[in-house]
């Protein structure tokens, strides 16, 4: 769409002009250190090899025009080699989008930089048979918009990603969840799934809020709302 194209001249104003917030996970928010950002072409949702070179002159101008604010020393400035489809993490698997899902969104969980499963909003998980995944979160993510990030937010999200075409292969396999409580699910599978915990921490499978994309509906994309460390201006608490 052409407003994608507006929209991103700076790909989101580092993200759509995407302000720090405190992040409530240990989710490192390291490409946002970067100036410019090249994809690397490599598999969808992986990250994007970065330089210091700065965005000045004429760039920044444009960066600052697209963000609808000025520029300050606070923000963060990256340009990529094309503009991200969409705010929607589950509408999209290209890698120049993911690069924005990442600062906006959290997962279950995360590959560091050691390329070791970690947790992100998981504070611990275990294997309780072939087919069955139960997982803990951390109490008191914020999304933000200050409302608390919880098991239901999870439920929905692998289901909503279930539906999506562009992503739906990394989770079909979920057959179905369980919530316990707040804090606890259960994923359910219809057979044993061995990429399982790398699809968990794939940007297909970002937490979204459910009470604001079910009250909001595709309205909710064009200023969305997620736990990330970076947030979109204007949509914080």
């Amino acid at each position: 769409m052409k407003k994608w194209g507006i929209f991103a001249a700076f790909t989101v104003a580092a993200a759509v002009g995407l302000t720090a917030c405190g992040s409530n996970t240990d989710t490192a928010a390291t490409a946002a250190v970067a100036t410019t950002a090249e994809a690397t072409g490599s598999a969808a949702g992986t990250t994007a090899e970065t330089s210091t070179a700065a965005a000045d002159g004429a760039g920044t101008d444009a960066a600052a025009k697209a963000a609808g604010g000025e520029v300050t020393k606070d923000d963060i400035i990256i340009a990529q080699k094309s503009d991200i489809s969409t705010l929607d993490p589950m509408g999209t698997n290209d890698t120049t989008s993911s690069v924005a899902h990442r600062h906006i969104y959290s997962h279950l969980l995360e590959v560091n930089e050691d390329a070791k499963i970690v947790g992100d909003l998981a504070e611990s998980w275990e294997q309780a048979s072939d087919t069955e995944w139960k997982f803990k979160l951390q109490e008191g993510v914020k999304f933000h918009d200050g409302s608390e990030l919880k098991a239901g937010d999870v439920k929905f999200s692998l289901e909503r990603a279930k539906e999506m075409p562009r992503v739906k292969q990394l989770v079909e396999q979920i057959e179905s969840i369980t919530v316990e409580d707040d804090y606890n699910l259960t994923l359910h599978l219809s057979e044993p799934y061995a990429l399982l915990l790398s699809a968990l921490s794939h940007t297909g499978t970002s937490i979204i809020p459910e009470a604001l994309v079910t009250a909001q509906g595709e309205a909710f994309w064009e200023n969305p709302v997620g736990s990330g460390p970076y947030e979109i201006p204007g949509m914080g608490s």
